[in-house]
């Protein structure tokens, strides 16, 4: 489902010379030619912050595998 779409979309993207950054609860797949992050599940309430300091290596593309309720925080922010 969800994991195989991500990976098949970033997969498509490698190619165009895009900075792609991941965010995953669990690295089921190695990609070459991207930066692949596993978050702790334990520490949730720092996922905010976690991407704002990705975000400072510019990547153009940020793919996260996060939790509904993290998403809701992370966009009022």
């Amino acid at each position: 489902g969800r994991t195989t779409t991500c990976y098949a979309m970033v997969k498509s993207l490698i190619s165009r010379d895009l900075n792609i950054i991941t965010i995953e609860k669990e690295l089921t797949e190695k990609i070459e030619g991207i930066c692949q992050v596993k978050l702790e599940s334990s520490n949730k309430s720092a996922t905010p912050e976690f991407i704002e300091c990705l975000t400072e290596h510019d990547p153009d593309v940020i793919v996260a595998d996060i939790d509904m309720n993290c998403s809701t925080q992370i966009s009022r922010d």
